[in-house]
Formats: C-alpha cells, structure tokens, sequence
C-alpha cells in the first residue's frame, strides 16, 4: 500500500542508509576530479562555519553593547528615583513642621483673641493693665 511505502521512504532505517550512502559518496576516491571537489567542498564548509562563527560572535557583541547600554539607563534611572524619594522626604519633614507651627500659632491667636474679648466686655481700666 502507499502508507507502507511512505513508511519505508521516511524510516528511520531508509534515512540511517542516505546518510551512509552519501558519506560513501563524499568519501570514495575514484580519481582526481572528486578528491578536488571533496577539497573544495571541505573548504567551502569551514568558510561557512568560519562565517557563522564570526556573525554569532558580532550579534553576540551587539547584545552586551545593548545589554549594558539598558543597565546604565537603568542605573541613571535608580539615581534618579533615590533623589526624589530623598526630596520628597525632606519636604514632607518640612510640611510637617510648618504644619506644627501653624497649630502653635493658631492657639497663641486663640488665646490673644479670648483675652481682648475679655478686655473689651470689661471697662475696668485695672484689667487692662494686664
């Protein structure tokens, strides 16, 4: 059946043996023309492994060059924030201590302006010497 020939076609025993037969091939040394080509061939495949290797090594620089581009930023950045966080604390402490002096102030008034109540109800001249 046609499964059955697929099977066979695509086993994994049918691709053991092109592997086989195609170093057989690569390897025989039937003259001089294939042993120039096996050479070339053999060139050819370190020149693209060379070339690989190097373009691998070129996107691999690139990504530290970003990679340490994004750290700096990223440390620019804690910089940042740690000022502000120091300013906003600083000014918050501030806020607290006019808020502190305002509350003294407000009952300082307070008890002036209960005390000219009471001088301006009384006309006794004896109390305003107070």
């Amino acid at each position: 059946t046609v499964k059955e020939i697929q099977d066979s076609v695509t086993g994994t025993a049918t691709q053991a043996r092109l592997e086989t037969d195609k170093r057989q091939l690569l390897t025989s040394r039937d003259g001089g023309a294939s042993a120039s080509r096996q050479s070339q061939l053999a060139r050819d495949n370190d020149d693209f492994i060379v070339g690989a290797r190097q373009q691998q090594q070129q996107i691999l620089l690139q990504q530290d060059i970003s990679f340490n581009q994004i750290a700096s930023s990223a440390q620019r950045l804690r910089g940042a924030a740690l000022s502000i966080n120091q300013q906003l604390d600083q000014q918050r402490r501030m806020l607290d201590l006019l808020d502190r002096d305002i509350d003294k102030s407000t009952e300082r008034l307070n008890f002036v302006m209960k005390r000219m109540g009471w001088l301006m109800e009384t006309g006794d001249s004896k109390q305003l010497c107070l």
